[in-house]
């Protein structure tokens, strides 16, 4: 897809052994697929039996949470990082998750660096009044409420009419004693991602990991995203 070629985006490649509780966990989402991928209810109750009887221990650096059965408990660990956080940083394509937006207005509130990358076709959403590729006029919105807040929002300039997307979604957390975790995974921040999709999430604190998510967004925000006040005057495809 263009996911590989024209998107901002992430692609995650780990080499572990298949005894893990990582790699076995996969195992399970691949015969869930295969046995039960024609319905939600079936898929999850494949999945969770197939893991239900993985006799090694879960990793404690890297936690993975499949939707539809742990999407609560994703979002419920989303929520409690960002209040365990000094600081977080969050990069999106669809936004329109409440419990996301609530915990970021939280969070600046409090005082909290907290900052924002999001596809500009949300912002064009706005400008417009109309759906603009992928994003709806609600995503605009909640753009705003951020905003108002004091979270430091920008926008990634891109071309929905080529698919050209800022299709990351991933929140990075950093804590007082100087380590981090990211939030990451092939899922949008919507509800359905959270509680009706085939989805993957991943709670990584590897601190190498950490570190080139740091890098990535830092270099994402400075370097190539848009502040708002600087944003094209007109809606004009390249």
């Amino acid at each position: 897809s263009s996911g590989t070629t024209l998107h901002h985006e992430n692609w995650h490649f780990v080499t572990t052994s298949k005894d893990t509780y990582l790699a076995q966990s996969h195992m399970c989402v691949k015969q869930a697929m295969i046995d039960s991928g024609d319905s939600r209810s079936k898929y999850k109750k494949t999945f969770m039996s197939c893991r239900d009887q993985i006799e090694v221990s879960e990793e404690d650096d890297i936690k993975m949470m499949v939707v539809p059965s742990d999407g609560k408990r994703a979002m419920a660990n989303i929520v409690d990082n960002f209040k365990k956080a000094i600081s977080i940083d969050v990069a999106a394509h669809r936004f329109t998750h409440p419990e996301l937006v609530n915990a970021m207005i939280d969070a600046s509130k409090e005082g909290k660096q907290t900052r924002f990358i999001a596809d500009d076709d949300i912002y064009w959403t706005g400008v417009r009044k109309k759906k603009t590729g992928s994003n709806m006029y609600m995503e605009y919105v909640n753009t705003i409420k951020v905003v108002r807040a004091g979270v430091n929002t920008r926008y990634m300039e891109t071309n929905q009419n080529h698919r050209l997307l800022h299709h990351n979604k991933y929140v990075l957390f950093n804590y007082a004693d100087g380590s981090g975790a990211v939030h990451a995974g092939a899922g949008n921040f919507t509800k359905a991602a959270f509680t009706k999709n085939m989805e993957n999430y991943y709670f990584i604190t590897i601190a190498e990991v950490v570190d080139s998510f740091r890098k990535q967004y830092d270099y994402s925000f400075e370097k190539l995203a848009t502040p708002y006040e600087k944003m094209p005057s007109e809606y004009v495809m390249p």
